[in-house]
């Protein structure tokens, strides 16, 4: 006698419930004795001795990152809000080598084998996965009708160490809960760090005349960095249950958000703002009454904070006439260099699309559209838009996979089974995507490691639901 199969229900999958702590003593101590060697490199650094500052700091991390890479992947994520203060190289590309992408190298170099070794297999995050591989892969390709080959070819290699980097986050880093607490927690100190020094001496540097890390650190790297910080702060939220350190991370998080006004990057402070605002919108299974609370804490850290924030007088001229002109209040100053007109951005995108148009539709290589609009439209200017810049540098098949790649992303955040997680991916998704909208961050790690945090986001809910679930079917 056959048995008549139970039928198939839905069920809500809730993230089971692990220890917060995931402390490795040999890891902590060595990333305390990486915090006096950073401190040498510092004072070396700042003597001019950028090389000897490298290889005090560098050697040693690189010997603890044969043993354990992980080491390297939780310093990269420290590191990437100060990535601004320190910049190396030379020649007619000034300072485009910089921490970050040396520690890049090491950790894909140390890591690779250890990620060829592990023991788990990316299944969660495949199709977006596929879809970075075809968008390197476009960017090569586009080197051959480059209007600067020099700097296509260096973009486009920089695109495949992130992603090789990402492909090693993933898999050493993404499939563990506890692991995934202390890539987010030193990704979160680095930013608070970051924002404190910069709230106490860098308020306003001669160079951009808006708070930043130094006359060197471009504030728009600087509050992108910031914003990646932020979005952590959320994902670390809903990966502890303990409410103490939650109580801990709403003063951190203020912090990091102020710098941000000061750093007066508009993109910014919407990204924060819309971020927020997306877990009540596009989350599921959230009720009226959630909905409009999330409202009101989105508004309040936006528009609140901003008029807040302009009204301590502690923000550069500069900065306070960038964020009033963002809500359309008077600016305070008469100097027409101080306040950016609201049409640039828009003349900005017409003069890169109609360059793009005398490429025949083909588009001018990756990272080469100031070149290109140099030649064909004689000014020497960035797209300043990674969704523009997709088109006029990659053509249609490019646009065509960044598009698709981002509605895979969402797609898949809007599955993820644990509420808490989705709401936190959605700050991540929607922060990266609207700096990405004024500003051209698709080559770089500003853009690369949200979408990796993504990734291994969409990779752990896929490992606890499924582990989940085959308890409870051993249960039953």
């Amino acid at each position: 006698m056959t048995s008549t199969p139970r039928p198939i229900t839905k069920v809500r999958v809730p993230i089971p419930k692990r220890s917060d702590s995931g402390v490795n003593i040999a890891e902590l101590a060595f990333i305390v004795l990486l915090g006096f060697l950073g401190a040498a490199a510092v004072s070396l650094y700042r003597s001019e001795n950028p090389l000897t500052a490298a290889f005090v700091l560098g050697l040693p991390l690189g010997a603890a990152c044969v043993f354990r890479p992980r080491i390297g992947i939780y310093a990269y994520g420290f590191w990437q809000a100060w990535d601004s203060a320190a910049k190396f190289g030379g020649g007619t590309q000034p300072g485009w080598v910089t921490g970050a992408k040396l520690l890049a190298v090491v950790v894909v170099l140390t890591g690779s084998l250890h990620a060829l070794t592990s023991p788990h297999r990316i299944s969660g995050s495949r199709r977006p996965f596929g879809y970075l591989i075809a968008l390197c892969a476009v960017a090569t390709v586009s080197i051959a009708w480059s209007y600067d080959v020099g700097a296509s070819i260096r973009f486009a290699a920089q695109m495949w160490l992130q992603l090789v980097l990402g492909w090693i986050i993933v898999k050493l880093v993404g499939f563990n809960r506890s692991q995934m607490i202390r890539l987010m927690f030193w990704v979160v100190v680095g930013a608070f760090s970051a924002s404190v020094y910069v709230l106490l001496f860098g308020m306003q540097q001669h160079t951009y005349l808006r708070a930043t890390l130094g006359d060197s650190a471009n504030p728009v790297s600087v509050a992108a960095a910031l914003v990646t910080g932020l979005s952590c702060a959320a994902v670390f939220w809903a990966l502890i249950s303990k409410r103490a350190i939650k109580a801990l991370l709403i003063p951190v998080g203020l912090v990091i958000l102020f710098t941000i006004f000061a750093t007066g990057t508009r993109a910014a402070v919407a990204a924060v703002g819309a971020g927020f605002l997306s877990i009540g919108f596009l989350t599921k299974a959230q009720g009226l009454g959630s909905k409009l609370a999330l409202l009101a804490i989105s508004v309040l850290l936006v528009v609140v904070g901003t008029f807040a924030a302009l009204n301590t007088g502690v923000l550069s001229e500069q900065s306070e006439s960038r964020l009033r002109n963002m809500l359309m209040l008077e600016t305070h100053s008469f100097d027409p260099d101080v306040g950016i007109p609201r049409a640039s951005r828009e003349r900005i995108w017409l003069m890169s699309l109609q360059s793009y148009m005398r490429t025949y539709l083909i588009g001018t290589g990756v990272g080469a559209s100031p070149a290109a609009n140099e030649q064909l439209s004689g000014r020497y200017k960035d797209v300043h838009s990674s969704i523009v810049a997709s088109l006029t540098e990659l053509g249609p098949l490019g646009f065509f996979v960044f598009v698709a790649l981002h509605f895979s992303l969402l797609l898949r955040i809007r599955r993820l089974r644990a509420r808490g997680l989705q709401g936190a991916a959605l700050v991540v998704f929607v922060g990266f995507v609207l700096m990405g909208s004024t500003h051209t961050v698709y080559t770089t790690k500003w853009f690369w490691l949200p979408v990796t945090i993504l990734l291994a986001i969409l990779e752990l809910d896929a490992r606890e639901g499924t582990a989940f679930i085959t308890r409870v079917g051993r249960r039953a």
